[in-house]
């Protein structure tokens, strides 16, 4: 070769090795670079050690040494400096409660004038298409319905009259008319062992206060005694002998049991 060829060639070498060089010290700054921006985010992965929210209020005496500088230092939290106020706002709601009280009203059946019970027991009732007082129902079933056979059918029948019309329900039983011939005898038995009781109460008393009349003072008690029972026993021989009303026909009341005794459905 020339020597014109020899320096060309020398200089291209030179060229070459110069921009390899330059490469390399770029490479090596981009490395740099790289490895510059990696080394924060490797710091700031810190392990979390403490929860700093756990028991903070209390932190004075349930935290310990070693969690209290750890939050400090990392998370900022509990340092000595460090204050933190909570409010707490409470409401307070009252209730009114307001209680009525109502009276209350018992209904309770008493007697009162005997004119207006019987009005009461005269009222009509209609059950069943057929109309009649609230007493002749209840004598009727008593007779001949369904409570004939009852202990007291006067009682059975006043109870279901009343259960069938609301307009007997002022109605008492004693104001109806309504007396099986059991209940007539053991209010007759009641009412003379009452009279006797009454009669030798009184009797005794007498014989207390007249002991110096002598031995015709008892006979005189007795023959007394007797007169008061026979004139009781008239009495109620005249209640038997009035005129009892009813289906149209007219009997005496002691003539209607005698004959339902004898031939009705009572027999």
């Amino acid at each position: 070769f020339g020597s014109r060829e020899i320096v060309g060639s020398s200089a291209l070498l030179e060229r070459s090795a110069l921009a390899m060089a330059a490469m390399r010290l770029a490479s090596a700054a981009l490395c740099a670079v790289a490895v510059g921006a990696q080394q924060p985010a490797e710091a700031s992965l810190v392990p979390v050690l403490y929860a700093c929210n756990v028991e903070y209020e209390i932190r004075e005496t349930a935290w310990t040494p070693d969690w209290k500088d750890w939050c400090c230092k990392n998370e900022q939290i509990g340092c000595p400096s460090t204050t933190r106020t909570t409010e707490t706002t409470s409401t307070a709601t009252s209730t009114t409660v307001t209680t009525t009280t109502r009276p209350t009203t018992s209904r309770t059946m008493t007697t009162e004038d005997p004119k207006v019970a019987v009005e009461h027991c005269n009222e009509q009732c209609v059950f069943a298409g057929s109309t009649a007082t609230c007493a002749a129902r209840v004598q009727w079933v008593a007779k001949f319905g369904g409570s004939k056979d009852e202990a007291k059918p006067c009682d059975a029948a006043h109870s279901l009259i009343i259960s069938q019309c609301d307009v007997c329900s002022k109605c008492e039983l004693k104001f109806s008319g309504c007396s099986s011939p059991q209940e007539q005898e053991e209010d007759k038995n009641e009412k003379e062992e009452k009279t006797d009781k009454k009669e030798e109460k009184k009797d005794e008393k007498q014989r207390e206060d007249h002991s110096s009349v002598g031995s015709q003072q008892p006979q005189e008690d007795k023959e007394r005694h007797s007169k008061r029972n026979h004139e009781y026993e008239t009495q109620q021989a005249e209640h038997c002998n009035k005129q009892c009303v009813f289906d149209g026909a007219s009997a005496t009341c002691t003539a209607r049991m005698q004959w339902t005794a004898k031939f009705g459905a009572t027999k």
